[in-house]
């Protein structure tokens, strides 16, 4: 009731965060840009084959950093939009993942390209994919306990009930309860919930 009464004046709160279909979304498009600068940087090593990095090279490897620096820019805000608490296991999952991204960026402006940084990015990689997969699970969990109440009203809810039968019966509760459970104030609260329940009948 007090929900109800509070809820009148419009100022409901926001959800706080994205959903976890928008969240999934974001991620799977981080993923695909990781996934090209991975492939980049596999193709790079492959055509150097042992020789020292030109300048041309280094200004790429400069550009490489760039994007896995983006690509961290972007993890970070969907962090941040995602509306998870601290405690929150994916939060702590994304989080590691924009650490090894750090390592990655400074390997990558130091010209170091060797099997540590191919590791490196695979892991990555590997992380964001197994972050998208815990995702949709939460998302499948969301969906399973928002289709419980369909589920549950129809054996409590009654055949009909109109406002004034509804009325009476807690008005009989009440008397029935008066001097041991219900406080003045509480039944205030019932009478005002009433007349905000007919004004919204009648309109």
């Amino acid at each position: 009731l007090l929900e109800a009464i509070q809820n009148q004046d419009g100022s409901g709160s926001g959800s706080g965060g994205m959903s976890a279909e928008q969240m999934m979304e974001q991620l799977q498009n981080i993923s695909g840009n990781q996934q090209q600068l991975n492939q980049q940087i596999q193709d790079m090593i492959n055509d150097l084959q042992g020789e020292r990095l030109l300048q041309g090279q280094m200004e790429r490897l400069d550009q490489m950093a760039r994007q896995q620096n983006d690509i961290r820019r972007q993890l970070q805000q969907l962090q941040q939009g995602g509306g998870m608490g601290s405690g929150d296991q994916l939060m702590s999952d994304l989080q590691r993942i924009s650490e090894e991204m750090e390592d990655a960026i400074n390997d990558l402006r130091g010209g170091v390209i060797d099997r540590t940084l191919i590791s490196r990015q695979q892991n990555i990689l590997s992380r964001m994919l197994q972050a998208e997969r815990a995702l949709n699970e939460r998302e499948e969990d969301e969906e399973r306990r928002g289709r419980q109440p369909d589920a549950i009203n129809p054996r409590l809810s009654p055949t009909e009930l109109t406002l004034e039968a509804l009325r009476e019966q807690i008005r009989r509760g009440l008397q029935e309860n008066r001097g041991t459970r219900f406080s003045d104030e509480y039944q205030r609260l019932i009478q005002r919930y009433f007349e905000l329940l007919e004004r919204a009948d009648e309109g």
